[in-house]
């Protein structure tokens, strides 16, 4: 089940999160189609950056899109077998 939205985030969820990208960024792909509507290129460079931004503003309404679409990247390479 997808991830919802939330304005802020925990520390454990935030935790999970980042650990399991941190365990798979060496195999992370070049680039990535997410959501029909969007392309990133230089996916491990994004997801680098995300998670310095996530684990210092989780709590932060603000950054609350940015907290889901890490999720999302983390669900649509789920679905690819990572």
């Amino acid at each position: 089940m997808p991830q919802a939205f939330q304005k802020t985030y925990d520390k454990a969820t935030i935790g999970e999160l980042v650990a399991w990208f941190r365990a798979r960024l060496d195999r992370l792909p070049e680039s990535l189609d997410l959501m029909g509507c969007m392309h990133i290129t230089h996916l491990r460079a994004t997801v680098e950056r995300y998670i310095d931004l996530v684990e210092k503003h989780h709590d932060a309404p603000v950054y609350g899109g940015q907290v889901l679409h890490l999720f999302r990247i983390r669900e649509k390479l789920e679905e690819q077998g990572l």
